[in-house]
């Protein structure tokens, strides 16, 4: 291989200082060889192209088989939560059923014992007595603790439900009656114990002096005497008690 450039008649001359080349003349034997050089180079790479879309076509089919059979899987295993919540459903519906029917009895039973008609419509519940009351509220003003009386009326009520069921249960189940029992009662609103004692002097006495009554305490007691729960109501107001709430 010659390094040459093109001289002034047409023809080439060999590099020389001051000269740069423009040409280089190669011999047929490096001229066949850089050929094949190219041909070989230009067959590894597509020998290389091809391999790597085989990889890659590989690569994609095995994530593909990997993720079909998480799917499946996941799918699987979401398919035996929704049978299994389903029949967690099936049971607390069926046990939701048992305890109104439970209720349902224990009730009846209760006002059959105690002469409540018509024993199957009566809600069970009876009051018992109400007297006035003076509630002393605690303020903490200015790091002095502050005892504020406030006058409401104190009601005790006769549930329906033995006295011998676990306190939990039994609250559950008056609980659910609070609705219908305050409603029956005229009282508008029910305040959780210990919620009123969160609120500022002023929310109380404004509280006090509105026309509706509403409930702010709720404590339960277990009568042995008469074999029934009781529940003692803190309200704002006098009650007007429906007859067959009265005892007779």
């Amino acid at each position: 291989m010659e390094r040459v450039y093109k001289n002034f008649t047409g023809g080439y001359s060999k590099e020389k200082d001051g000269k740069e080349a423009t040409h280089v003349i190669l011999t047929v034997d490096e001229y066949n060889k850089l050929i094949k050089d190219l041909k070989d180079a230009q067959g590894d790479k597509r020998r290389a192209e091809e391999k790597a879309e085989k990889d890659i076509r590989s690569y994609k089919a095995e994530a593909n088989n990997i993720i079909s059979k998480e799917r499946e899987a996941n799918q699987k295993s979401l398919e035996a939560l929704e049978s299994d919540l389903k029949g967690t459903r099936v049971e607390i519906d069926r046990l939701n059923d048992l305890n109104a029917n439970l209720s349902r009895i224990m009730r009846e039973r209760a006002n059959a014992k105690r002469g409540l008609k018509p024993k199957k419509e009566h809600n069970g519940y009876l009051v018992l007595d109400s007297q006035q009351y003076n509630y002393n509220f605690h303020y903490l003003i200015q790091r002095r603790s502050i005892n504020y009386a406030l006058p409401c009326w104190k009601v005790k009520i006769q549930t329906p439900y033995d006295s011998s069921i676990p306190f939990n249960t039994i609250k559950t189940d008056i609980e659910k009656d609070f609705l219908n029992l305050f409603k029956a009662l005229g009282l508008n609103r029910y305040f959780q114990n210990g919620l009123l004692e969160s609120k500022s002097k002023d929310f109380i006495d404004k509280l006090w002096n509105e026309d509706f009554n509403f409930v702010f305490r709720v404590t339960y007691k277990s009568n042995y005497k008469t074999g029934l729960w009781e529940i003692e109501l803190l309200v704002r107001a006098s009650l007007t008690v429906p007859e067959n709430m009265r005892i007779v």
